[in-house]
């Protein structure tokens, strides 16, 4: 019988799809995951279905929606006995370990017993440690195994080295690794003030529920130094003036730095006589707006905030490719386990679609009018690409359009969508003057829609939500959690409802991302052109009993 793989899964906090060098978005340099996503296949659509930390790592792990697990919110735990793609695995005869940020423990505290601990059979993590220049861990009891100032990832890339070591040899091993860099730090770090300054309501909610007010955005100096000499790095062209400049050192940075030590992680494999059965991923639980649409952090459906990187090597089973596949976290616990030539479990019950298959099978030819494969020839030479990060930028727009045209209205900003859901900028204009394209050219939503009753191997959308709520405000009915938005994404569309929570009502939103990829004109209205994806999205609620399909 041949051996399932060996599995090491990456993954980092708040890094967006866009800053990795060979996507040509972000001036960021990351020369090992450029060679990486040459060996891989890409999946350029991959996005968080709740692009908050502690709810996406719920569903990245158990493959459920928050309505199944209970976890709507950061700090929320995960319900007991709700099993895990760590109970999957061991199950299936993995040795499975972890070691970093876990943050689905069911409260703030860091330490994790044994029994909340999904099935990992070596331990090495703590809940949540926000401040990322100090090494606090934990194993088997509530006094730490180590707690010393320092920046975190070179202590849990050696962690998973070592780990890696010494695993037992008669199993095949299944090693999540979970960074907490590029988010922000809480804590002082080496430098004491704010990247960021919030406005003074927004910091009056945040005290309320217990939130630090100290925004910044840090890695090691000779990693932000990369981003201070010179010109100021480029930005997005729906970054309204320069909010929020002083946070990209820290941020692509901490970007640049995990790129080392996922260098350093490669060729441990490589020494370790690994690399050939190893499934490698490399991906995040959510992104960074980092200033478009005058926002930080998370929780709102732009790209920048649910898009994640997606890169898969597995040497002679995967083939290197850029992927049109619209890869939801909700797939990863059917996938990994698909790919591990695992049994689902019994009954078998995920929300999420194991894409297995369409990984294993030989890259599509291209095909630009589907947006299909790219040949991961075509990926960006990565020798020639980390030298000028400038010139990476594939966008003019970021260094030649005006800060006052990037936005259309700058003044309508909400600096953290965690706190403040509303998108004031976009309901302040009529309808009618955010259309800057005929409707004549702009695809038909239902061809991207199937009947919603019919059942596909690659579902063509990824059903996304965001409840709107703190741990404080939680009260776990049904009333209470049809809160915030849901919405479609397809290859092309993202269509959105919200709710207003303090008007009660419900906005429709539909953004063409090839005619608009910086999501500046949204169409408004509920009406014809929304009626296929309206009736899909209802459908996709329904089936995970989100009580939020009640009100549209």
């Amino acid at each position: 019988m041949t051996r399932p793989p060996n599995i090491l899964f990456v993954f980092s906090d708040q890094q967006r799809r866009h800053a990795l060098g060979f996507m040509g978005e972000d001036p960021v340099r990351t020369p090992h995951l450029d060679r990486f996503a040459a060996e891989s296949a890409v999946c350029d659509h991959a996005v968080a279905c709740n692009p908050i930390s502690t709810p996406n790592r719920g569903i990245m792990m158990t493959g459920l929606y928050p309505t199944r697990t209970g976890v709507y919110a950061n700090d929320h735990g995960l319900r007991p006995g709700t099993p895990t793609i760590g109970d999957h695995l061991k199950t299936a005869g993995y040795w499975t370990a972890y070691i970093g940020k876990w943050h689905i423990h069911d409260s703030t505290s860091r330490f994790v017993p044994r029994d909340r601990r999904q099935g990992f059979d070596y331990w090495h993590a703590t809940n949540c440690n926000h401040d990322t220049f100090t090494r606090r861990y934990w194993e088997e009891n509530e006094t730490p195994v180590i707690d010393t100032p320092g920046w975190q990832p070179p202590h849990e890339t050696d962690t998973a080295l070592r780990a890696l070591r010494d695993r037992p040899r008669d199993r095949p091993f299944a090693l999540f690794l979970s960074w907490t860099p590029p988010h922000n730090t809480h804590g002082p770090g080496f430098i004491r003030h704010r990247d960021v300054e919030l406005p003074r309501d927004m910091a009056d909610e945040m005290r309320a529920v217990g939130y630090p007010l100290e925004m910044q955005y840090h890695a090691p100096e000779e990693f932000e130094a990369h981003y201070q000499n010179g010109a100021p790095p480029p930005r997005r062209a729906n970054v309204p003036g320069d909010y929020a400049r002083d946070a990209l050192a820290g941020y692509f940075g901490a970007c640049e730095s995990l790129d080392a030590e996922f260098g350093r992680l490669l060729a441990g494999l490589d020494r370790q006589g690994l690399a050939e059965n190893t499934l490698v991923i490399y991906t995040s639980d959510h992104g960074e707006m980092l200033g478009s649409h005058g926002r930080m952090q998370k929780s709102i459906w732009f790209e920048e905030s649910i898009g994640v990187p997606l890169l898969v090597r597995w040497p002679g089973r995967i083939a290197p490719a850029r992927h049109p596949l619209v890869f939801n976290s909700l797939d990863w616990a059917p996938t990994l386990l698909g790919l591990a030539g695992a049994p689902a479990p019994t009954p078998a019950r995920f929300d999420g679609t194991d894409h297995s298959a369409t990984l294993l099978a030989p890259a599509p030819s291209t095909d630009a009018t589907t947006d299909a494969t790219t040949p991961a020839s075509q990926i960006q030479n990565p020798e020639a690409g980390n030298q000028n990060p400038e010139a990476r930028i594939q966008n003019s727009e970021f260094r030649s359009q005006k800060p006052e045209a990037r936005i259309p209205n700058p003044e309508a900003r909400s600096p953290n969508p965690e706190f403040r859901n509303q998108n004031s900028e976009a309901r302040s204009r009529k309808p009618e003057a955010q259309i800057q394209q005929p409707a004549s050219q702009i695809r038909n939503p239902k061809s991207e829609i199937p009947n919603p009753k019919a059942q596909s191997q690659n579902p063509p959308d990824a059903l996304l939500c965001y409840f709107a709520m703190r741990n404080t405000q939680m009260d776990g009915t049904p009333e209470g959690i049809a809160q915030g938005w849901r919405a479609l994404r397809t290859r092309r569309h993202t269509y959105v409802v919200s709710r207003d929570r303090r008007a009660g009502t419900l906005e429709h939103r539909l953004y063409d991302l090839e005619a608009d990829p910086y999501q500046l004109a949204p169409r408004q209205a509920a009406g014809c052109l929304d009626r296929a994806l309206l009736a899909r999205l209802r459908a996709r609620l329904a089936q995970v009993g989100d009580p939020f399909e009640n009100l549209l």
